[in-house]
């Protein structure tokens, strides 16, 4: 009855973290979803349990996450912050959420057999993005969101999309779907897509998913979909003659894409290959001025996040943030068998890494909650492969 019980809370978090991320009040600012209060009450009860089942690897990325945690308490302690929501939204997700994911649904992740979550996935990865596709198209042709108050926005968003959320390309508005923010949406999605071409059979669906991708407009999400469509293709499936035939087919495709988008945005290359980094490049400044360990307030964690981990918490802030999060790819690839869900999940994490080279969308919800989620169904030891053919991605 009580592994019941958290199976059902499994899917409930599920709803509320991928489906309808943003869905919840504000207080002082500080939003309050109701993804993450379920989170963090169902991993407060699930750590009581007189008995809690946690694999080696799980244990052992936990214990990676300590070197970062132990330097976060001590700059709130010494320096403190400037920004309660962010220093709120670190404590969430880098101690609550790895904590209920690798060790208060340990149990429930390596019972909760993969076809359910495999159907979960297909059906939540094409509704948000056929949801997302029409509400880009419904704001470009009608002129306004749809928006649904304590569930696709939070209430106290609501009239506040086009003016909060960076979401504006020159009058045309990224595809936001339920998460508010295109970016955030694409991050989260390309973590899980190596998954999703992995067990959805239907060419048309994928095209779907990876078509509001695209209409995402942002290129830290194009970056991202050509790099683990390629780490996909080499990686998760066995390599044959087709592999070298088909990949260069995809990327071909994709670069014609995002040519024809870029031309509709009547943008020109510098678009593309933006020198600035869409105004990132003032985060290099970073590197001519830092610390060993943590010497300002606590602020916030920039949109490339090793170059703010390294100005808010030091020389040792970037070094132990990689411990944590690489950690647990390396526990993973290690493991003496390795299924093709276990790749996907890989390329997944990786992926994020990636992409977090020039928007990590970290401390953003629901981003660290999907990727702890599949980092800790990537640490499972026995992961049964779906049976789908050995096709291409796209």
């Amino acid at each position: 009855m009580t592994l019941q019980i958290h199976k059902i809370t499994l899917w409930l978090l599920f709803v509320f973290i991928f489906l309808f991320p943003k869905g919840g009040i504000k207080t002082n600012n500080i939003p309050i979803t109701w993804g993450y209060t379920l989170l963090a009450l169902a991993t407060f009860f699930s750590i009581l349990r007189p008995k809690i089942r946690i694999t080696k690897n799980r244990l052992y990325a936990l214990f990676s996450l300590l070197p970062l945690q132990i330097l976060i308490v001590y700059s709130l302690i010494i320096n403190g912050n400037s920004h309660i929501g962010y220093t709120i939204a670190l404590l969430m997700s880098l101690f609550i959420i790895p904590l209920g994911f690798y060790i208060g649904f340990s149990k429930e992740l390596d019972e909760w057999h993969l076809d359910s979550f495999k159907k979960m996935l297909s059906q939540g990865m094409l509704f948000v993005s056929a949801y997302g596709i029409f509400l880009f198209w419904y704001k470009l042709l009608i002129g306004e969101f749809i928006e649904i108050p304590f569930l696709t926005v939070n209430f106290h968003d609501v009239g506040t999309l086009e003016t909060t959320k960076y979401i504006d390309r020159g009058g045309i508005f990224k595809l936001i779907s339920t998460y508010n923010n295109g970016n955030v949406y694409g991050i989260c999605l390309l973590i899980l897509l190596p998954f999703y071409n992995l067990i959805e059979s239907s060419k048309i669906k994928r095209i779907i998913v990876k078509t509001s991708l695209l209409l995402t407009l942002s290129r830290t999400v194009w970056y991202g979909l050509i790099f683990t469509e390629i780490l996909t293709y080499l990686y998760v499936y066995r390599i044959t003659l087709k592999t070298w035939v088909k990949l260069p087919l995809v990327l071909l495709t994709y670069s014609q894409l995002i040519r024809w988008i870029n031309k509709l945005l009547e943008y020109g290359n510098e678009f593309i290959f933006d020198t600035t980094m869409g105004g990132r490049q003032t985060q290099f400044s970073t590197f001519r001025n830092f610390t060993l360990f943590p010497s300002r307030p606590f602020h916030g964690i920039d949109e490339i996040v090793p170059l703010s981990m390294l100005n808010e918490l030091g020389l040792m802030g970037i070094i132990s943030y990689y411990i944590a999060f690489t950690v647990p790819i390396f526990l993973a690839l290690n493991q003496k068998y390795k299924s093709q869900n276990q790749k996907s999940f890989i390329v997944g994490m990786i992926t994020y890494m990636f992409v977090s080279l020039s928007d990590g969308a970290f401390l953003l919800i629901p981003t660290l909650a999907i990727f702890f989620f599949v980092a800790s169904l990537a640490q499972q030891e026995k992961i049964y492969d779906p049976h789908v053919p050995k096709r291409a991605v796209f």
